[in-house]
């Protein structure tokens, strides 16, 4: 009987579980599995929005012809509950005839050699793991060949990828701080707390840019506040303190949003009421580093009390950072996640990832301190400089800074 070799592939469900079925049904259906490559984990090819895959690779042999053999691994796919919604796209399990002998074959259902396996390393790393000897009828190379020279072709596209890469993500990085140094100057021509603060314009950016750009965009913000700072003049001694405020109004929503999502979400667009509550939820925890930094830095350097300026500027980056930031947001999200900015999103996508847990732990902790603060406020007057909201929320500010670096 002629020797063949088939791909594997999922990345719905247990994985593992579902390539193992899969082998299971073909050997039921008179396949003989002679082989089995290890399983691998790999990236999804074509299109990236979903979860990765598990991959392998089948040495078998099968007692009729191609086209038959086809038939039965796509009846096998077809048992399994295989549902093909877009091209390229999520799968519960995925057969792929590669090689059957060294037959050449170009038929309307079938094509072998497989058109792209030579292209393919989640196709060849498995194959080439048992059965690198193997010779392509028509590029006349063995797998491991085929393997070798996919790997370096690969390590230079990668490597001018990570270059286009850096380029794109500097020139949006310069883009995004002029536009926060913009924002954050013309705020600061109105002072809501003489000295102190001017309007928090600036909010209307923090969460957009933590959530479309992840780290780029909270370092932007962070940049563009110092400049801010420089910029109109501001005491030298704020400049960190408003790096922090920004970076952090901007980082945090990004570590919860990405701690949060399901993997089938990776971006959130306002859609509908839930998608709507959690844009909410992330902005009252842009809200809070925006309005306790300042105050707390007040207090510290006997310019204004805390509990004198923190409720102004807690409803001012409120304001701007929930209702202005969700007025930026709806306009910049689909531009960016589906519309002409697609593309460079793609290039420079933040790939941190956050657990669920911790993400629900910066959102109680954040929360709990700002709403704190506004209880201290209003339980001490203003003329009394109590040592005590001195510290607490200067502790609370320190750990604000901490979950950045988790």
């Amino acid at each position: 009987m002629p020797v063949a070799y088939i791909a594997l592939g999922s990345n719905l469900g247990d994985k593992e579980k579902n390539l193992e079925q899969a082998l299971d049904r073909l050997r039921k259906h008179g396949v003989q599995v002679l082989a089995v490559s290890p399983w691998i984990a790999t990236a999804p090819y074509g299109v990236t929005d979903q979860p990765d895959f598990l991959n392998g690779a089948a040495k078998v042999e099968w007692g009729g012809d191609a086209e038959s053999l086809l038939h039965t691994l796509l009846g096998v796919e077809q048992e399994m509950g295989r549902q093909r919604r877009r091209h390229w796209g999520e799968r519960n399990i995925d057969l792929d005839l590669l090689l059957f002998g060294d037959q050449i074959l170009h038929t309307d259902d079938l094509n072998l050699p497989h058109p792209d396996m030579a292209n393919r390393s989640f196709v060849l790393e498995p194959l080439c793991a048992i059965g690198p000897e193997v010779v392509h009828p028509v590029l006349k190379k063995t797998i491991r060949a085929l393997w070798q020279a996919l790997q370096e072709k690969e390590h230079e596209t990668k490597q001018e990828s990570r270059e286009q890469n850096m380029q794109d993500r500097l020139k949006t990085g310069v883009v995004l701080v002029l536009l926060y140094t913009i924002l954050f100057a013309i705020a600061e021509s109105v002072q809501i707390v003489p000295g102190l603060s001017g309007l928090r314009l600036a909010g209307m950016l923090s969460v957009p840019y933590g959530l479309i750009f992840g780290r780029l965009g909270a370092i932007s913000a962070a940049l563009g506040a110092a400049l801010g700072m420089v910029v109109t003049g501001g005491n030298s001694n704020f400049i960190p303190i408003e790096f922090l405020g920004a970076l952090l109004s901007a980082y945090l929503p990004f570590r919860v949003w990405q701690g949060m999502r399901s993997p089938q979400e990776p971006y959130l667009c306002v859609e509908d009421e839930r998608t709507g509550m959690m844009y909410f939820v992330l902005s009252l925890i842009g809200t809070v580093p925006m309005a306790v930094f300042p105050a707390v830095g007040g207090d510290l350097y006997k310019i204004v009390p805390f509990p004198a300026s923190y409720p102004k500027m807690f409803l001012a980056s409120l304001v701007c950072t929930v209702v202005g930031g969700f007025i930026v947001y709806l306009f910049a999200a689909p531009r960016m996640f589906r519309g002409p900015g697609e593309a460079l999103w793609n290039r420079i996508r933040d790939p941190k990832g956050t657990t669920r847990n911790l993400a629900v732990a910066m959102i109680r902790i954040t929360l709990t301190g700002g709403f704190l603060g506004l209880g201290l406020a209003f339980i001490f007057p203003n003329e009394f400089e109590l040592i005590i909201v001195e510290y607490v929320m200067g502790i609370f500010a320190a750990i604000l800074f901490i979950l950045t670096a988790v």
